[in-house]
């Protein structure tokens, strides 16, 4: 037989005028936290949930950002950007004399020595360097 009582919907669901007497998960890249919600939040920018039902989000990694809000996942910095932060909006510039060779970078690396960054190999990821010439010399890479 039916039950004919009423129970709150947990966090994560909620329960609108269109879902009548039954429960909806939120969608990913939404939350609700308290029980017997209405609706759903939107993830803040630098957050996000990549799951159904979520009762909250998560802060991006390091390396990591969203700049919207209701967000799925979040995204690695691209080259030659870093994030240190948890929980970023978006990604710093590397300073001068300095790069970051892969996505996702959390600090940049200092080009040092006589070295700089000649070229990016974008399908390896990686850095190429070739040896610093005074101005009345040149070399053969």
């Amino acid at each position: 037989t039916g039950s004919s009582e009423c129970t709150e919907c947990h966090s994560g669901t909620f329960s609108d005028l269109t879902a009548g007497s039954h429960c909806m998960q939120c969608a990913a890249g939404t939350f609700v936290a308290q029980m017997a919600a209405t609706t759903c939040f939107w993830c803040a920018a630098g957050t996000f949930s990549d799951m159904t039902g979520g009762s909250f989000c998560m802060k991006c990694s390091a390396g990591r950002f969203s700049a919207l809000d209701a967000a799925v996942l979040c995204d690695a910095c691209p080259v030659d950007t870093f994030s240190s932060d948890i929980g970023a909006i978006s990604c710093t510039n590397c300073p001068a004399n300095t790069a970051a060779a892969q996505i996702g970078s959390t600090s940049c690396t200092p080009i040092g020595g006589n070295l700089f960054l000649a070229s990016y190999y974008s399908d390896l990821w990686h850095l190429s360097v070739v040896p610093f010439c005074p101005v009345h010399l040149e070399t053969d890479l």
